[in-house]
């Protein structure tokens, strides 16, 4: 049975999603997607009760986080990255 790393996902979350952190998003973006925001919103905020509270109901085992950004010209950009999981014996 093959099982799946739950660290990858919260470490995702945490650095990408938590308040404080849309730096450290808006660069990944840039340097992940070529998308250079003038500011991004997180849909979902990382907070660790709501992740564990969420975390039960999951359906994907994917990391996903959706982000709205603003482009220099003002459009606004929905953007929905997904990381897959790692799986291991």
């Amino acid at each position: 049975m093959q099982k799946h790393r739950t660290m990858n996902d919260l470490l995702s979350k945490k650095m990408l999603t938590a308040k404080g952190s849309e730096h450290i998003l808006k660069a990944f973006v840039k340097d992940c997607c070529g998308m250079d925001f003038q500011s991004v919103t997180l849909l979902e905020p990382y907070d660790i009760k709501s992740y564990n509270k969420a975390y039960k109901y999951r359906t994907s085992l994917d990391t996903e986080i959706e982000i709205l950004g603003v482009t220099q010209e003002g459009e606004q950009v929905m953007v929905k990255l997904k990381i897959p999981q790692e799986f291991y014996s």
